[in-house]
Formats: structure tokens, sequence, C-alpha cells
């Protein structure tokens, strides 16, 4: 498979993957995203995008699946059978039939149970013998096993990063007779009680009910500005330094073990429920920290929102029922995604508008987004 990256030119409102019929496939990037190895990037786009899917369930699943996340390929599937496949291998069961007039070995117990009495001459006979056959049951199975872990690995396997079976790849075209393969594991699923085995059922149905014949693949995803959230939330967790005159510092050898979070306040006494949510927030002894991730390209003017929290927030006084005195300082930043680490100020109040806003200060934070990423992976 061949990985190109999006042409700096062409301009996307998604982040994620398409496939055409050659297996060819594009990747395209986050915002400020440098690459360097198309494949070695695609897949760590994947294992970010992965991860954040299994963090935040709801961004993928239910009323906001078309919003954020789209695609045409059953990757929850096959993950279902990768797992499995991972864990105990291809499924491989050998079953005993008893069957009349077989050959083999005589099940006598079944025979009792089963057969018939008749008289031969004045001797009653038990007929007919029943006897014990054993089968390998697994080879329609198996095969269905085959063919969604290696066709899958065909087309995405660069940024799947996953070995393949090692099997020859069946010569039933599952594809065109997906609907009969269907239904066939529907009424295979019937007589398996094991949740293990049922599970890997499920997955297979799923499968093969999805996915579809010819043409090429997407997988896209519109929501980004939600996995930057939720990677920026935990790169300042585990790299955030201190702030200073010239903005904040990061640095993983000296973190300064802030926790943090995303925190609501509701400050409007005329509309109790309406709140106040900034992405990151902290607080260290006597000083609070605001931080807000913003998927922006770049910033278009003053962010407003940030700034109605400061001006709420730095009026806060401590503790749970605002019985400690007021902060004594408040550190107030936008996060961005950048293509290296920088520090811009973005709001100076001019004294002429505002008496007591001489020492607020609003940063631009920009980070690395490929360091970012690379952090949220480890």
């Amino acid at each position: 498979m061949q990985v190109r990256e999006n042409a700096s030119c062409e301009v996307y409102d998604f982040v994620g993957f398409l496939t055409n019929e050659d297996n060819d496939l594009m990747a395209v990037f986050p915002k400020h995203f440098a690459v360097q190895n198309p494949e070695a990037d695609a897949a760590l786009l994947f294992r970010v995008i992965n991860r954040h899917r299994q963090r935040r369930p709801d961004c993928y699943i239910g009323e906001r699946y078309g919003e954020a996340f789209s695609s045409d390929y059953p990757f929850a599937a096959f993950f279902g059978i990768y797992e499995y496949y991972s864990r105990f291998g291809l499924y491989v069961q050998s079953r005993q039939f008893v069957k009349p007039g077989t050959g083999g070995r005589v099940s006598w117990r079944d025979t009792l149970r089963l057969a018939g009495i008749y008289l031969s001459g004045e001797e009653p006979v038990l007929y007919p013998l029943y006897h014990r056959t054993k089968y390998v049951f697994s080879d329609f199975l198996t095969e269905c096993m085959i063919f969604a872990i290696d066709y899958t690995l065909e087309k995405f396997g660069c940024f799947l990063g996953l070995p393949r079976t090692g099997r020859a790849f069946p010569e039933t075209d599952f594809l065109s007779e997906r609907e009969a393969v269907t239904e066939t594991l529907i009424r295979l699923r019937e007589g398996e009680f094991r949740d293990e085995q049922r599970g890997l059922f499920d997955h297979l149905i799923a499968y093969f009910s999805s996915i579809r014949e010819g043409g090429g693949f997407y997988f896209k995803f519109y929501g980004f500005s939600s996995v930057w959230e939720d990677m920026v939330r935990e790169y300042l967790n585990r790299n955030f330094s201190r702030a200073t005159e010239q903005g904040m510092v990061f640095d993983r050898r000296r973190a300064a073990g802030l926790t943090f979070e995303k925190t609501a306040f509701c400050v409007n006494l005329a509309a109790p429920g309406q709140r106040i949510e900034p992405d990151a927030y902290a607080v260290w002894g006597e000083e609070q920290y605001i931080l807000d991730a913003k998927y922006y390209t770049a910033v278009g003017g003053l962010d407003y929102k940030q700034t109605v929290y400061h001006m709420f927030l730095c009026g806060m006084k401590r503790g749970a029922d605002g019985e400690n005195p007021l902060f004594r300082r408040t550190h107030t930043a936008l996060v961005l995604p950048g293509r290296k680490r920088e520090s811009r100020l973005h709001l100076k109040p001019d004294p002429r508008f505002g008496r007591g806003l001489e020492g607020v200060r609003i940063w631009e934070e920009y980070l690395d987004i490929r360091e970012v990423m690379e952090d949220y992976d480890r």
C-alpha cells in the first residue's frame, strides 16, 4: 500500500483516511502537523484517534456518531475479531456427532437411548448401532476470521500495525456472498452458548453485514477539536512546569504535578443552570490556572470566551465555600496546535478601559502538535 499525505493546497473538513480500489491510502493530518514519514505518521494518527475512541466512546456512537465520526468500514467489528484472534488464535474446535451406521467406535450410551429393539430369532438386538464420529467444525469460521483480518490489514495495515494471520487467503468470495455468509453465521450462533465464542460470532456478523464490495473506503473524524482537548489536558498534567512573565513553561523533567481538569462554574444567579467550563483548570496554592484548548488554524481576533473566563474567575474566592481570600494570581491561556513551541501575548488590557485590569494577561500557548500526539500515544 502506498500512503500519501494531503497536499498542502488541499483543505478538508476532517482528519482521517481515504482509500481507493488499488489500496492506496491518503492520510489527512491535523492542523499544523509536519509530516516526516507518511506511513509512520499515519499509524500515529490512527492510534491517537483509536485511543480517543476508547476514552470517549460517546463521540463515536449514538446521536453524535454522524456529527463527529463517519466511516463506511466496520473497524469496531474488526477490532473485536482481532482481539479474539490475539487471545485464542483462529477458531478451531472439534465436535463429536453421533450418527447411526457410520462406522467407528460404538457409543453404547447413545445406542441404548436411541436405538430400537428388534428380535433376531429369539434374541433381542439393538438397531441401529450409533457411532461417535469426530470432525473439525471450524473450517467456515476460520476462513471468515482469516478473510476479515487479512482483508482489513491489506487495506489499512500500514497504520494498524498488526500482523496478519499467516494463513492462505480464502478462495471463497466472501464479499459477493456476504449475505449468505451473514445468514450462515447467524444460524451457527444459535448453537453456541459460550460467551467468548458468541462474542466472536457477533463481531463476524457485524463485519460481514456492514462490509461492501468494491470501491474505496473512508475513515473521517470531524471532531478533532475534542481529540485536541483531551490530548492537551493529558499533556498539561504530564509536562506543565510553571507560569512566567513571558508565558508558560513546559518541562517533563520538572513538571509541577498539577492536576488539570475540565471544570464547570455556575456564575449567573439569574439563570443558575448556566455555567462556564474551561477545558483545563487547576489550582496550586494561592494561584489558579485557566487554560482552554483551541483547535484553530490561526487566532483571528480577541477570544471573548477566554476573556470572560478570566474576568469571572479572577475574582473568585478560594475554597469550596469561598471562605478563603481571593486567589493571589490567575494565569490564563489559549492552548493551540503549532509546528513548534512558542508563547504569544493575546490580551493586555489598555488601562484606559478598565480599572484594576492592569495585571491581566492572556497568553496564546502554541504546542508542537506532533509532540502532543506522541505524548498522548505513549
